[in-house]
């Protein structure tokens, strides 16, 4: 696959290429932990989700990264041609999730916005200690739009339900909707 800032690229290269957005683009510093560390346990999961990425019509690539916490999970929904395929590694262990229950067009639901832009930081309001990251990839309007929400809003999540990942998806990406102009007055305008 051509490495390409239109398609997920790798941790170490989503790491790098969204570490100098950040840099150039959001006004004051923010507190965001890197989405993966050096190690055989990265390589394997990196490897083994971008070698299916290119079978799904539409996908989902989550990454939760709480150093202080030593959290480090990721999940990927992707929908190929027939069904939707579950993948999760939670803490260097994959997980075995029931089959996801999904409305037809929930990849429809999740994507029916726009942001100005590929890429959309959400720092939250304020700064808070020992807060999880999240990254959120998605494949949107024929590119991959890059999310990532520093401190996201949990609550009432059941962190036991096979659908955990998806409730957290499908949460993460109302509250952006709905605090969109706040975001956009975290980032620099362009002069």
């Amino acid at each position: 696959m051509e490495k390409s800032n239109n398609h997920f690229m790798g941790f170490e290269e989503e790491q790098y290429f969204l570490q100098n957005w950040i840099d150039k683009n959001i006004a004051t510093p923010v507190l965001i932990d890197p989405m993966w560390d050096y190690g055989a346990y990265y390589e394997v999961i990196e490897e083994e989700i971008l070698s299916i990425l290119d079978d799904f019509e539409f996908y989902v690539l989550y990454i939760e990264r709480n150093i202080d916490g030593g959290v480090w999970n990721v999940f990927l929904i992707g929908h190929n041609s027939t069904e939707w395929v579950q993948f999760c590694w939670e803490n260097e262990q994959k997980v075995a999730l029931g089959k996801p229950l999904l409305r037809d067009n929930w990849d429809k639901r999740i994507c029916n916005f726009r942001f100005s832009g590929d890429i959309v930081v959400d720092t939250g309001k304020n700064i808070v200690l020992d807060a999880t990251s999240v990254y959120l990839f998605m494949t949107c309007h024929d590119g991959v739009k890059r999310f990532v929400v520093y401190h996201p809003n949990f609550s009432r999540i059941d962190r036991k339900s096979d659908n955990r990942y998806i409730l957290k998806i499908r949460k993460i990406v109302k509250n952006l909707k709905r605090d969109y102009q706040r975001i956009q007055k975290t980032q620099k305008r362009e002069t």
